[in-house]
């Protein structure tokens, strides 16, 4: 077998072993999709190529559709929000199961079966339960936001999940909680490439920076709303 016939098999047989769990291969984007009630669950099968031979791996992430619109309805350059392949979290599978980057490699025909069956079982092991417990937003807040460095293995862009972080707040009907929140992420950000993209996105939201909050406190509802998840498009 040559090396696409190599991987087109590695992704077919994955596609082949997620399906029984609802999900459905897209073989030109190297991905499974699944739909829930507020976005999607996706598993990404990351395939890297070498001489003579390839690298497999997969990673597992959720769109949550209600904090993605909120962040689309002012775009940034951060993120494209308004794509439906932009994920809200998502994290390797090595890193999920072990906390290490994790791949398979692929010289021969041989080699694929027990590729796609340890991918699959990895899945089964560890990627369903990710998958069952932060495509809720409870679960996606608590755990963007927060305070450890191995969060940025579910959210790589520290900017990028301050938005993310300030959206589900706001969705979550946790306004009472949103001068905190802001102060914490803008001294996060101080410095970093994202902390102008981070305060015009609050100013965009008709939230206000930490300077102001005193007057929200005092009687001003700092112009967030709760929103429904809703089901997804």
């Amino acid at each position: 077998m040559s090396l696409k016939e190599l991987r087109d098999a590695v992704v077919e047989g994955i596609g082949r072993g997620v399906a029984p769990y609802g999900f459905v291969l897209r073989p030109k984007s190297r991905a499974c999709y699944r739909k829930t009630p507020g976005g999607r669950q996706v598993l990404h099968i990351l395939i890297a190529n070498y001489a003579g031979y390839f690298t497999v791996n997969v990673a597992a992430s959720i769109r949550l559709d209600a904090v993605m619109q909120y962040i689309a309805a002012h775009p940034t350059r951060l993120i494209d929000a308004r794509s439906k392949e932009t994920s809200t979290l998502g994290i390797e599978l090595g890193n999920l199961a072990l906390g290490a980057w994790a791949s398979h490699p692929v010289f021969e025909a041989a080699d694929v079966t027990p590729t796609v069956e340890a991918i699959v079982d990895g899945v089964e092991r560890y990627a369903l339960s990710y998958w069952a417990t932060y495509s809720d937003p409870q679960a996606a807040f608590d755990l963007l936001s927060f305070d450890h460095p191995t969060v940025s293995l579910h959210a790589p862009s520290l900017g990028v999940r301050a938005m993310k972080v300030v959206a589900l707040a706001t969705l979550l009907g946790r306004e009472a909680e949103l001068p905190a929140l802001v102060q914490h992420w803008e001294r996060q950000l101080v410095g970093d490439h994202a902390e102008t993209d981070f305060r015009e996105f609050l100013l965009a939201n008709g939230l206000v920076a930490t300077a102001q909050w005193s007057e929200a406190e005092n009687g001003g509802d700092g112009g967030a709303s709760k929103q429904d998840f809703g089901t997804a498009s």
